[in-house]
């Protein structure tokens, strides 16, 4: 059986543009005589021109976020001084923004105890740069197993299995206010203490609406300075209103929001605050 198989989808664009072409030429010669084609030409040529603007600025789009990539990553590098080669920094991994944010983070608040739901090249990250510091620690909650494990086992290649904690806790359902919202298993951190950084890159979106406004009504009477909370994702209408939800709960929090591709929200304690916890 024949079949057409396209290399990258801006050619299936251009022959869907063609044989469109093609129909309108066809159909004003039918019905409109000769002098309709030219105008069915101009018409089928402003498409096109049209087209091809569109994919020059996405291709310039397309640029200025690669070398932002090369940028952060560079950045990363130059803040953890990894042994070992990292993780790629691609599709459902942390992003390089991301990455080089949570090390800056890191290293410039000091915090010593780090909580991160959901784990992954982040957890290494703020492993990395905790062992910059030489103190801290990061305990990441994750409810995959087959993912806490293969963070554990990127840690051990670093050797940090001293900086950092891997939690398999399992989703499932949690009250807060008379609400019943799917998050991991609360058991997780029951012995954790004081915590003066959380980074929430989990559970996934589908989990439910508003899936990782959990994170500080769990935790906000355990935060203690810095009082750092990083939001992943924080482009997303959900993680905009959890950021809402957050600053209208927690008065103490103040927040900013860094211009990723992807949105990073950071909010941390005022400066008013003292070493007060954000409740």
């Amino acid at each position: 059986m024949f079949k057409v198989r396209f290399k990258h989808e801006d050619t299936r664009w251009l022959l869907f543009l063609v044989l469109i072409y093609c129909g309108v030429v066809t159909v004003a010669w039918v019905w409109l005589g000769e002098g309709a084609v030219y105008i069915a030409l101009g018409a089928v040529l402003v498409m096109l021109l049209g087209m091809q603007m569109h994919l020059y600025r996405r291709r310039q789009d397309d640029d200025v976020r690669f070398l932002e990539h090369v940028q952060d990553l560079f950045a990363l590098y130059t803040l953890v001084q990894p042994t070992a080669p990292l993780p790629a920094l691609t599709r459902w991994s942390a992003t390089p923004a991301l990455a080089s944010t949570l090390a800056s983070l890191v290293l410039t608040h000091r915090p010593r105890r780090v909580v991160e739901f959901g784990s992954g090249a982040s957890t290494l990250v703020l492993a990395l740069a905790l062992e910059r510091l030489g103190e801290g620690h990061v305990t990441a909650v994750e409810h995959d197993a087959r993912y806490a494990d293969t963070t554990r086992k990127a840690l051990a290649r670093h050797g940090l299995g001293h900086r950092a904690t891997v939690v398999h806790a399992p989703l499932g359902p949690v009250t807060l206010d008379g609400e019943t919202r799917t998050w991991y298993d609360p058991a997780a951190l029951d012995d954790l203490g004081e915590v003066g950084m959380v980074v929430v890159d989990g559970p996934p979106a589908d989990t439910g609406l508003l899936a990782r406004y959990p994170a500080l009504p769990l935790l906000k009477s355990r935060l203690v300075a810095p009082g750092l909370v990083v939001l992943h994702d924080a482009h997303r209408p959900d993680e905009q209103q959890v950021l809402a939800r957050w600053q209208a709960e927690c008065p103490h929090l103040q927040a900013d929001l860094l211009p990723t591709p992807k949105g990073i929200g950071v909010l941390r304690l005022r400066d008013d605050a003292g070493g007060s916890s954000a409740v």
